[in-house]
């Protein structure tokens, strides 16, 4: 998928999450700051990978957390 595309995506996912629960308004952000961040130096990394994931998210400390550890095991 293009970056476009996974952004797109990610973009629809965010924006779909609720806003009345505390945590999922700071996953929500989380996710969003770090996408932000990303797409100002054109670069989409870690979480961003992929499409979002059709269930709920998950923490963005615990989503990278993840993803460091299959690195490291992969090395």
């Amino acid at each position: 998928l293009s970056d476009r595309v996974k952004c797109a995506e990610w973009t629809r996912k965010l924006a779909s999450l609720p806003d009345d629960n505390l945590e999922t308004s700071k996953i929500k952000n989380e996710y969003a700051q770090l996408l932000r961040i990303q797409v100002r130096n054109h670069c989409l990394h870690g979480p961003f990978d992929h499409p979002p994931p059709e269930r709920s998210l998950c923490p963005l400390a615990e989503c990278l957390g993840s993803i460091m550890c299959k690195e490291v095991s992969l090395r």
